[in-house]
Parts: structure tokens; sequence; C-alpha cells
């Protein structure tokens, strides 16, 4: 056995998980016959020989796939049959994990790793006493705002907890006021900016900005527009008030009704002002919670809707004909760099919008990503996973990239590796990638 030496903390991990589970292995093994050497090859791991290759990110898929096959095929012989396991510190999309499917390799991905890598830990319950731990409850403005709101759509579902579903729903909405204030400056989350010093904010010794003079605020310096919605907040921050300082007295369907309207707006004011994508783990979280609770109802759904007509009208936009993944409604615009739709406020990518346009257009059941004749391919030219290349019942030719927004009828499919190019004489069958490795001087 070789010596264990971890090159890269990647490997180490992988050498730690091998170990607790008592496998053998060799490191950067020689393979006759093969300039490529795998990181491991490792027995009995579920029973099995393997050829291991860590990754800390997938850079190449082609070059690692043809890698890993060839070093499968040098080593394997009529008495061992070496299987392949290639791990990846980071999530692996479906398409990878099919490519891989169809070569027999086998991916471990981070949440694999993650998940291996708890049950090999020692159980260590059996010999330490069992001791109460309270956690600490942490989250910044803007989560504690999506909790509040979150919270507010829970107890929607009942009668009985309306009047809770109005007080956290107003203290959501007020604290997404100063999160977005927070965004330009934090003095704007005061009421009385030049009586506060850094310090007193600093340790939240202070009085924060009230409801009206955030809203006003909001105007001036995010230049956010609340024509047709400002007489409900008004009624939403009264109905508050009467209720957390006085008496309790409303009809309910008042109550789901404003909410239910506000929330559109609320929704806006999310991608407006933030980058979902970069929320921390429980703000993804609330937010997908809240994307989910959108249209709860008939009447909720009709009011989104007409929202977002509008909203296309007024910013002159038109949408693609393409329904939305996520509520499978034509309110799909493309945006720079992406496709939003502007019903559900999904942002979505150009591989989001040519699955939608084969399931939901094409109707295409009977095939499946693993056939060889399924419209999605790696396009030809920008070599994205948003090329769709198929003929309709009437032999109209679609082959088009939802990507670069390029259409190439003239594509073809390499005899070698089966990906698309665009051939420049009619007699050519291979791709440039696989002409070179096909054609050394």
């Amino acid at each position: 056995m070789n010596e264990i030496r971890a090159v890269s903390k990647y490997e180490e991990i992988v050498i730690k998980i091998l170990m607790k589970k008592g496998i053998k292995f060799k490191q950067n093994p020689t393979i006759e016959g093969c300039n490529y050497r795998p990181d491991f090859i490792v027995e009995n791991l579920n029973g099995s020989q393997y050829i291991i290759e860590v990754k800390s990110r997938i850079l190449d898929m082609s070059k690692i796939i043809t890698n890993l096959v060839d070093a499968r095929d040098k080593i394997s012989g009529n008495d061992i049959n070496y299987k392949v396991l290639l791990i990846v510190f980071e999530k692996v999309s479906s398409f990878f994990e099919d490519k891989c499917k169809q070569e027999g390799i086998e991916i471990w991905d981070i949440e694999e790793i993650e998940k291996i890598n708890k049950e090999t830990l020692p159980n260590e319950k059996a010999v330490k006493p069992k001791t109460k731990t309270t956690k600490k409850i942490e989250m910044d403005v803007l989560e504690n705002s999506l909790d509040f709101i979150v919270k507010s759509f829970e107890e929607m579902k009942t009668s009985k907890s309306l009047k809770y579903a109005l007080l956290n729903f107003t203290s959501g909405m007020e604290l997404l006021f100063k999160a977005i204030l927070l965004n330009v400056h934090w003095s704007l989350t005061v009421e009385n900016v030049d009586k506060i010093k850094e310090q007193s904010y600093e340790n939240r010794d202070f009085m924060s900005v009230n409801w009206d003079n955030s809203i006003q605020r909001l105007k001036v310096f995010c230049e956010i527009d609340f024509k047709g919605v400002e007489t409900d907040l008004k009624n939403l921050k009264q109905l508050r008030n009467k209720i957390e300082h006085y008496d309790c007295n409303f009809n309910p369907n008042s109550i789901i009704m404003l909410i239910n309207k506000l929330t559109n707006f609320l929704v806006n004011l999310l991608v407006n002002n933030f980058d979902t994508k970069k929320f921390r783990k429980k703000g993804k979280e609330l937010f997908e919670d809240i994307q989910s609770s959108l249209f709860e109802s008939e009447e909720q759904y009709e009011n989104a809707k007409r929202l977002a007509e509008k909203k296309l009208k007024d910013e002159n936009k038109r949408a693609i004909d393409i329904v939305c993944k996520v509520c499978k409604e034509k309110f799909v615009t493309e945006e720079k760099g992406y496709y939003l739709c502007n019903l559900c406020k999904q942002e979505l990518t150009a591989e989001d919008i040519a699955s939608s346009f084969i399931e939901n257009e094409l109707k295409i059941d009977e095939i499946t990503e693993e056939d060889d004749n399924f419209p999605q391919h790696n396009c030809p030219e920008c070599l994205q996973y948003s090329f769709v290349y198929h003929y309709k019942a009437n032999g109209e030719k679609i082959a088009h990239c939802y990507s670069c927004k390029g259409d190439y009828p003239n594509a073809k499919r390499c005899d070698r590796c089966k990906e698309f190019f665009n051939p420049i004489k009619e007699d050519e069958f291979l791709c440039e990638r696989c002409y070179k490795e096909t054609h050394i001087e």
C-alpha cells in the first residue's frame, strides 16, 4: 500500500471517510497503458473494487468521463470488474448525473458526502450523558421579516388565528421596509437620525423608524412606487393598531383579502430590492415558503394574474410563448442573463425554459432525458444545456438555443461523442474535438 497522503482538503475528507469504513486503498495508482492516474483504487467498497476520482468542482465534464472510462477499461480484467466513483464537492446537476449514468459512473456530490460523513462518525450517544441544550436563534432583519410573514400565512388557515395572521403580517412588512432601507444606509432605519450615534445603533439602543416614515423614506431614497397599495397599507396599519392597543372587532374576509392583495406587493419588493439567490439558507427557505403560499385561494390567484398583466403592460414587455415551470402560466419575460416569471416571481435559467418548452409545448412524454433522441442538448455554439433540436409531426424543424438565442438548423450530432456541432462542410461527421483526438499527426 502507498503512503496515505492528502494533497488537498478534499482528498483529506475522502481519506477519513474511507479509513472510517475500514477500506483498503491505494492512492494515485499507476494503471498500465493509461496516462491518466486516478486519485484512489479501493477494495471492498460496497462489496466491489472501485476507481475513485476526487474533484472540488466540475470543470471539464467530457474529459473527466473519458479519462475515467479509459482507466476502467485498461484495469478491468476477466477476474475483476472495477467500478468507477466520481466524488464532487459541489451540487451536481441532473444533466451531469445522467451523463455519468450513461457511462456507468457512480457519483457522490456534496449532499451525499455530508450524509456519508455523518454516518461514519462514531456514535458517542452511548458514552455521553444526554444534556439539554438551547440553540441560539439568530436571524438578520430580512430573515426576521420573512419569518413573521410565513407565520402569518400559517395562521390564515384557521379563522381563530386571523388576528395573529394580521399582527404577524404587519410586523413582517414593517421589518421588510427597514431591511430595504438598511441596504441604503443604517441611519435610515432610525427615527431621529440626528440624535443617534453609531455605537447606540450597533447595540440596538435606539427608536427605529415608524411605519409612515419608513414608507416616505422608501419613496425618496429607494424610489419605490406605492401606487395602488397606499390605501391598503394604511388600512393594514390601522387594523393592527386597533387590535394591538384596543379591542378586536373585524370582518375575517377583509383580513384575508387585504393580506392576499399585499402579498403580491411584498414579493415584488423582495425580488426588486434583493438578490434572492444570495439569501442565506434560512432566508431561501422562508422565501420559498412565501412563493408557495402565493396562490392558495382562487381569488388571490386571479388578482395576481391581473397585477402581472398590468405590470407587463406598464413596462411595455411581452411574455414569451412558454409557460413557467413553477406556476405553469405564460408570464415569462427575457431579462438580462436570465428569465423571470412576472406572476410567481421565479427566476428561470435558459435550461429551465428549454425543459419547459419540451414538456409543455412539444408535450413529449414517451421519451426521457436518458434516451438518445431526447430533444434537449448542449448548444453547438455556447455549449449550454439549453438547445432544443426536434422535428414536429408536421415536419417543421426546431433547432433553437435559449441561452445564446441562436437558431442552428444545420447542426449535426457528432458520430463519436454524440454532442451537437456546427459543421463547416456537409460531409463532416465529427465535432472539432473528436476530429483532433482521432486524427493525431
